[in-house]
């Protein structure tokens, strides 16, 4: 029987030939090199709709994310939390935005973020 202790090492074994290749086409093009930002590249694939589709119908994966780890928003404004986590409680920080590098000055985006500050809400 397959034991899988979080749902990081579930999309790495659900995906991970897949999720290997999109990461070594990232870090050949943009030169990413951090594991969120291979998974974001291979958004674009089927395999990652799936892994999410999969992860979303998981009961056992949704009790172990979901009101789990919460981040009140109040808290996270006032230790100043950043990335992934930040905003996941509210906070619209991102470094792409401010200090800023290039391309991103040029570019209106929007930053994504959810009030929840839970596990789910960060992943």
């Amino acid at each position: 029987m397959l034991t899988v202790r979080s749902c990081r090492e579930a999309v790495f074994r659900y995906s991970s030939t897949s999720l290997r290749n999109s990461c070594l086409v990232a870090v050949r093009t943009s030169g990413a090199r951090r594991r969120y930002d291979c998974v974001r590249n291979a958004s674009s694939g089927g395999n990652f709709r799936r892994l999410v589709e999969l992860y979303r119908k998981t009961a056992s994966l949704q009790d172990r994310t979901v009101s789990t780890g919460v981040l009140q928003p109040a808290l996270a404004r006032q230790y100043g939390t950043g990335g992934y986590v930040g905003r996941a409680s509210g906070r619209q920080t991102d470094a792409r935005r401010w200090p800023g590098y290039a391309p991103y000055p040029d570019l209106a985006f929007d930053i994504p973020t959810l009030q929840e500050g839970d596990v789910d809400a960060r992943f």
